[in-house]
């Protein structure tokens, strides 16, 4: 308990035979007091690094990190369908002309590409290829944007 008459003085004599082990709370705060060592990452990432290393990796970050379950320019997608529309991102990193394709599916199947805002549709397809399989060939995009 604290004394009901403190000193401005540190007392010469313990009261305690050894020191405390156990932290107790002070009853003023200190004006700098000693801020716990963080361990391990602050701030863990969630988009998983590349598979490969890149032959030429850029200096600088990368101003505007893919989200998760964003397509790649080379990516492809397999999985079970059940009718219902998919709405795929897809991160255009440079301006180009790219080619979406579902020819190899084994099902009717239909494309519409996006702007990044998903009010303007760039381009449809559903028989581009083989009647049942479409195919949107050549699209400009410009670099920087995802599109839907």
């Amino acid at each position: 308990a604290p004394s009901v008459s403190p000193t401005t003085l540190p007392t010469v004599d313990p009261t305690t035979a050894q020191p405390t082990t156990v932290p107790q709370p002070t009853l003023i705060p200190t004006e700098n007091p000693t801020l716990p060592t963080p361990t391990g990452t602050i701030s863990p990432t969630t988009i998983p690094p590349t598979a490969a290393p890149k032959d030429n990796p850029t200096d600088s970050p990368t101003l505007k990190p893919t989200p998760p379950n964003t397509l790649l320019c080379g990516d492809t997608i397999e999985g079970a369908y059940n009718n219902v529309p998919l709405w795929i991102p897809f991160d255009q990193l440079s301006t180009a002309n790219v080619t979406f394709s579902t020819c190899s599916s084994e099902f009717d199947t239909e494309l519409e590409l996006w702007n990044e805002q998903n009010t303007t549709r760039i381009g449809r397809d559903s028989i581009g290829c083989f009647g049942e399989q479409a195919q949107l060939t050549s699209i400009s995009l410009q670099g920087q944007k995802i599109y839907t």
